[in-house]
């Protein structure tokens, strides 16, 4: 799972986030007085206009003041109505067939089909509730005002900000209902679609291997082909015996003898669909020299999330574990059968192609980071793009120590004060091995698949409710057409928030090779002209002009930014297909979030609305 920005513990996040908010509400709302003032000044006179000012604000508060809950309800039931009469529910019937046709296009037997599944159908529902919630909320009002249907409801005692809240909370009800028959539908396909076992012919399986007596752990035979792929029969020491871990699931295999005759009962998959609760730590590097170095090797990819260890040498990348307790971490396990389960996703860079088949060897050592007492190392073949892992033993030998040495413990002699040191080195010469600091982590369990899928769609909830406030919040002031499109602008532009404010930024400090391109005049100029995004321009006084004039442009840019939702921070899907839990603190900081700009969308709509001349 690719995590660029850690995830920090809601308290943290909140304190940082209710002086962000506090300070941005502060000045927008300051803004709003002063160019409101501005306008009415222009149009009565500096001495009215702050009258006019003074009781339109007072006339919003008391408004706010005395909403209706009875009232309210009742606009929403109308809003409710009024969406199954625009058939709102044909969403839902084009969601069905997509999952009805998807079996046609989407291959079980590719290399990580849970993955493949999980985000077919999570992006697809956004993009259906998103544009559902876009539609509907753009243009119920404008509509109503151009046929002056809303003259029947602000000809009662109802309030501005009470129609407002109506279509919110009931354009927020008909299309959370919606998304929770395709979370319903959704989570049934990729179960169903997922769902498999194996045959096992007795004449595949080498018998023999399976005597107590003579027992020969390790492959022992194949299963039948399905779902376009087929394993192979693992006998564990134990006895016990299971598939190899392929198409990112195994099987458990139960043996027994009918007639005299052993019969293979194959179970269904496991590990496609799971809910992983990882412990992670804190990553540094070491060079070639063994010096501590910030980030790992750079092997020329632009994207520089990874960094990367020379093999062969003492370039190293070190993870620091805190908080390891083994009460915590295995409660209901007895004191000698607790492991260490560690898993990792190393990538591998390769400087020449040898032995292509041959998979390249790295070794991971425990260290204890107050004495530096360091076990011995632990050396495996990095499987590329797949989940690799091993438990770790409590007993271990220590690194150097004769075979007469007695074991040292993991749990008593490698951790210290609840913290843990495992180093990672490639063995490989001219070989390199590409991490990140949550490419290796300790396994502290797996919650509910269930609950975590149903986390992942809270994220699509989250944008689409942002979506419905941003529409009626639009349709406020402006027609159903423009305040699509407007409400559209403000969803592309929180999506790619973050490549917005590189741009300005490679344009602010002039470093061209942050962002290859320039900003929106340079980018037009250069698709006129086809000149390459990498080719750099002269200097002459009408470049100069062209990159003044993108600075502007991506400044006032990155302004709205800052005030809009970044939806990008709402989806968790990679969470969920990557088959790791969506930790609490990111959820409680969506809902927060969410919960904050939709607040602001209602008090701007709220405004807006009473500022019109119908609502007066």
């Amino acid at each position: 799972m690719v995590l660029e920005q850690e995830i920090q513990p809601y308290s943290v996040w909140f304190q940082q986030a209710l002086w962000n908010f506090g300070e941005t509400a502060f000045f927008v709302v300051l803004a709003a007085l002063i160019i409101s003032y501005l306008v009415a000044a222009f149009r009565y006179g500096p001495l009215p206009a702050g009258d006019r000012l003074y009781r339109a604000v007072v006339g919003a508060i008391v408004d706010l003041v005395h909403i209706s809950p009875r009232r309210v309800w009742a606009l929403v039931r109308l809003a409710v109505q009024e969406a199954i009469r625009r058939r709102i529910w044909a969403a839902l019937i084009a969601f069905v067939v997509i999952l009805m046709f998807a079996g046609w296009f989407l291959d079980p037997s590719s290399p990580e089909p849970g993955p493949l599944y999980l985000k077919f159908v999570m992006s697809w529902t956004t993009y259906l509730v998103v544009l559902m919630a876009l539609f509907i909320s753009a243009f119920s009002l404008p509509n109503d005002i151009k046929n002056r249907t809303i003259t029947t409801i602000v000809t009662k005692p109802v309030r501005t900000a009470e129609i407002v809240l109506g279509r919110i909370v009931g354009f927020t009800l008909i299309c959370t209902t919606l998304l929770a028959v395709m979370g319903f539908c959704s989570y049934v396909f990729v179960v169903r679609s997922l769902a498999h076992t194996h045959d096992i012919h007795p004449e595949d399986i080498n018998a023999a291997a399976l005597d107590p007596a003579h027992l020969q752990p390790g492959r022992i035979g194949t299963t039948q082909i399905a779902q376009n792929h087929q394993h192979d029969v693992i006998l564990k020491p134990d006895g016990t015996l299971e598939t190899d871990f392929k198409h990112g699931h195994i099987h458990h295999i139960t043996v027994k003898e009918v007639n005299g005759k052993k019969q293979y009962t194959v179970g269904p998959q496991e590990g496609m669909l799971t809910a992983r609760l990882p412990l992670m730590g804190q990553l540094r590097f070491l060079d070639r020299d063994g010096q501590p170095k910030e980030k790992g090797i750079n092997v020329g990819k632009e994207w520089d999330y990874r960094g990367f260890v020379d093999g062969n040498t003492q370039s190293a990348a070190i993870w620091t574990f805190d908080n390891i307790n083994e009460d915590t971490l295995f409660p209901n396990t007895p004191a000698e059968k607790r492991t260490l389960p560690l898993k990792w996703t190393i990538r591998v860079f390769r400087t020449y192609k040898g032995n292509i088949e041959k998979g390249i060897t790295g070794k991971l050592v425990l260290i204890n980071p107050t004495t530096q007492l360091q076990s011995e190392p632990i050396i495996f073949t990095v499987k590329e793009f797949t989940l690799d892992g091993r438990d770790i033993d409590r007993k271990l030998m220590k690194a150097g120590a004769a075979e007469s040495d007695p074991p040292i413990d993991l749990f008593k002699d490698l951790v210290s004060n609840g913290q843990l040191e495992i180093k990672l080195q490639c063995l490989e010469p001219g070989q390199l091995l590409g991490v990140a600091a949550p490419d290796l982590y300790i396994s502290a369990g797996e919650a509910s698949f269930e609950l975590n899928f149903a986390k992942g769609y809270v994220g699509i909830w989250c944008q689409m409710v942002l979506v419905i406030g941003l529409g009626v919040m639009f349709s406020t002031f402006l027609s159903g057409a423009v305040a699509m499109i407007a409400t559209l602008g403000c969803l592309v532009l929180g999506y790619f928030s973050d490549d917005i404010v590189k741009i300005f930024e490679s344009l602010k400090t002039g470093n061209r090779r942050l962002v290859a391109g320039g900003g929106p005049v340079e980018s037009f100029v250069r698709l006129i002209t086809q000149k390459s995004i990498t080719a750099p321009y002269d200097d002459s006084p009408t470049i100069e002009i062209m990159y003044w004039i993108d600075k502007v442009l991506m400044r006032f840019m990155t302004c709205w930014t800052d005030v809009l939702p970044d939806f990008s921070s709402y989806s968790n899907v990679h969470f969920v297909a990557s088959g790791f839990n969506v930790p609490g603190d990111l959820l409680l900081e969506q809902l927060t979030r969410m919960a904050t700009f939709l607040f602001a969308a209602f008090i701007a709509g709220f405004l807006f609305l009473r500022m019109r001349e119908v609502a007066r």
